[in-house]
């Protein structure tokens, strides 16, 4: 096959379709991996990234089910990070009526630092429909979120007195509807000064909605409640996308159906990420002491997380080691109202689903544990973990204020103390 980017053309009529392709390395010059990868997509959309048939043992194979109502169904190989493109077959036969599928992605403050907030026009919330269904809502929960007592503040009167109600950065002629400053008939779930929930609509009439194809740009204020009366703006009330793991959005499209995720970090300090396909993988369980959600009180720093799911599932851990801003007092071991670090692992489970690793807790800091399955890089992570937070210590508040050079430093040394044991 000629190099890539590579676009092959089939003509079909519209209709419901199933395509095939197999891959086999047949090249003796392929010893080892890495010597040949590329990328594979269909009709526009991501279908495996980085593809190394000599880590398959030299087979694979890839069926494509959807709709096509352009004339042409378009398998697509466009990267190849080593080598040419391998493809040894492609079959494709009708499958009768099949209902155009929904699918979209979600990036908050993608790629941000520890201090990214939602707060902050262009990066803060931008969200792609890249289905085949016209999209006629998003509703954001914080809820379930694994940082406790976060808010929307559209008011100023949940966390600090900066306030910002959504605001529509960029409709993206999505039709996008902006509320007046003073209008919070979106939000929902009122408590402590904010709200639980806020739901952004598009109209289809104006631009003729949220189509396949188009991104839309949005910010508002979340605050956590405990920095409400402090007097200090900024610091904790800066929630990130990274701080916004395991919240759960839940998108509604113009013929009633919906779908719903969750956000996970997307490997950064302060980015956050979701994606929505008709299959979520479900949540991997992590338990530390034998606790799998919740607080937990540990007599000794290093510890050993397991992480049961999908038997030779990939499962991305998000470590969150949290912190209090705004000279606000913690209320037991387990309180923070922001991250001061956040640390990734990813471990690829066994065949019965099993694996673990250790790490080591800082002295004075709670660590926030989160998972969620990789689901072949271009469709995000699945579903969340139930939240575990973990912290050394018992009873009351440990309210020593260690300085930030000791702060610094037992974070140090729990990032230099990791390793991954995979069982």
């Amino acid at each position: 096959m000629p190099e890539g980017p590579y676009i092959y053309n089939i003509t079909v009529a519209s209709g419901g379709y199933i395509m095939a392709i197999k891959f086999a390395e047949i090249f003796g010059g392929i010893t080892q991996p890495g010597q040949r990868i590329f990328d594979v997509g269909a009709e526009g959309k991501p279908l495996l990234d980085n593809l190394d048939l000599y880590e398959k043992d030299g087979l694979d194979a890839y069926d494509w089910t959807g709709a096509v109502d352009d004339g042409g169904l378009t398998p697509e190989f466009p990267k190849e990070a080593a080598q040419d493109v391998m493809v040894s077959a492609m079959a494709v036969q009708a499958a009768g009526s099949i209902a155009p599928s929904g699918s979209a992605t979600l990036a908050l403050n993608a790629g941000g630092l520890i201090n990214a907030s939602t707060y902050t026009a262009g990066k803060a919330i931008q969200l792609t429909n890249t289905g085949q269904k016209d999209i006629a809502s998003v509703t954001f929960d914080l809820s379930t979120n694994h940082l406790k007592n976060v808010l929307f503040d559209p008011a100023g009167t949940a966390g600090d007195t900066d306030a910002k109600n959504l605001k529509v950065d960029s409709s993206g002629n999505t039709g996008a509807i902006q509320p007046s400053s003073s209008d919070y008939s979106i939000f929902a779930n009122a408590r402590s000064g904010g709200y639980e929930k806020m739901t952004v609509s598009f109209n289809s009439a104006v631009a003729s909605g949220f189509n396949p194809g188009e991104t839309v740009k949005l910010s508002v204020d979340i605050d956590p409640t405990s920095i409400k009366g402090s007097g200090i703006n900024g610091d904790a009330g800066s929630i990130s996308g990274a701080e916004l793991v395991g919240s759960t959005v839940t998108i509604t499209y113009t013929d009633g159906s919906t779908q719903t995720t969750q956000i996970f970090g997307d490997g950064t300090q302060g980015g956050g990420q979701a994606s929505w396909s008709a299959t979520e993988a479900a949540a991997p369980i992590l338990s530390v002491a034998g606790q799998s959600s919740g607080k937990v009180a540990v007599a000794t720093d290093t510890q050993t997380v397991l992480v049961t799911g999908a038997p030779n599932a990939t499962v991305k851990v998000q470590m969150l080691t949290g912190g209090m801003g705004n000279k606000v007092q913690p209320t037991d071991i387990f309180d923070a109202n922001k991250a001061i670090a956040i640390e990734f692992r990813t471990l690829l489970l066994d065949s019965s689903g099993h694996g673990s690793f250790q790490f080591k807790l800082p002295p004075h800091n709670p660590v926030y544990l989160s998972a969620a399955i990789d689901q072949n890089g271009a469709a995000g992570t699945g579903l969340v973990s139930h939240g575990l937070v973990v912290a050394v210590g018992g009873g009351a508040a440990d309210t020593s204020a260690p300085s930030a050079t000791g702060v610094a430093a037992d974070i140090t040394a729990a990032v230099a103390s990791h390793s991954i044991l995979v069982v």
